[in-house]
């Protein structure tokens, strides 16, 4: 994850803390920790604890989006229904548009592997199954 300098100013100034000499800033302890969770989840990525925890969220965020539609729906509802902590969810996902996108994803991915022969290769044959399937 990139953090750009203006971003690192700004929660720096809300922290009470400033820019140093050279244009540089002092990470703050909040960006810190952010970091390394998501660092920390990445590099678990194999952990089942974590697989299970993403398909929780996953799937307690389709339930309630099929109830209550995109918009209405809140991070609360997500957890609740998953039955884990909001930090839990901050620690998988960014926010819910992240976790729609990969949603999304996820659905296309699955589409086009239903739709494509496992052994791919750029035939006519398998470009023309391909425009099918996105269509």
């Amino acid at each position: 994850m990139t953090i750009s300098k203006d971003a690192l100013l700004c929660v720096n100034q809300q922290k009470g803390k400033g820019v140093g000499k050279e244009g540089t800033t002092h990470q703050s302890s909040a960006v810190d920790i952010r970091e390394g969770v998501i660092m920390a989840i990445q590099h678990k990525g194999n952990d089942v604890r974590v697989r299970r925890t993403r398909q929780l969220l996953k799937n307690a965020s389709r339930e309630v989006l099929q109830e209550k539609g995109f918009s209405a729906v809140s991070i609360q509802d997500i957890t609740e229904r998953a039955m884990v902590n909001r930090s839990t969810f901050y620690a998988h996902f960014t926010d819910k548009y992240e976790l729609l996108t990969i949603l999304f994803r996820e659905q296309f991915q699955q589409a086009m592997a239903s739709k494509l022969p496992s052994t791919s290769s750029w035939e006519p044959q398998t470009l023309l199954l391909l425009i099918e399937a996105v269509c």
